[in-house]
């Protein structure tokens, strides 16, 4: 038998529906956004124009997670509802990848 990973459970009712992974996410967002923006201030870019990128970034970004999820996993969803696809906070594709 080859190795085992550690599993760990976390009991979402003791966290308040808190997920580890979402916050771990969240949080690597908010420390990369900081080290980028002071990169871009070094380097002499606009402050308001960084902001902008960032934030159309995030958003055009969500918005694609979401859409190919909703598209290759949950094609049903999709049928019964075509309004799915703007309820972006219902399921992400790749969401580590912001």
């Amino acid at each position: 038998m080859g190795p085992t990973f550690p599993f760990v459970f976390v009991d979402t009712t003791r966290t308040f529906g808190a997920q580890p992974f979402g916050f771990l996410v969240g949080l690597g967002v908010v420390i990369g956004e900081h080290y980028a923006s002071k990169r871009a201030k070094a380097i002499g870019y606009d402050p308001a124009l960084y902001r902008s990128f960032v934030f159309w970034e995030m958003f055009v970004g969500m918005f694609c997670a979401h859409a190919f999820d909703s598209i290759f996993y949950h094609p049903d969803a999709l049928a019964r509802n075509p309004l799915f696809l703007f309820k972006i906070f219902d399921g992400l594709s790749s969401f580590g990848g912001f």
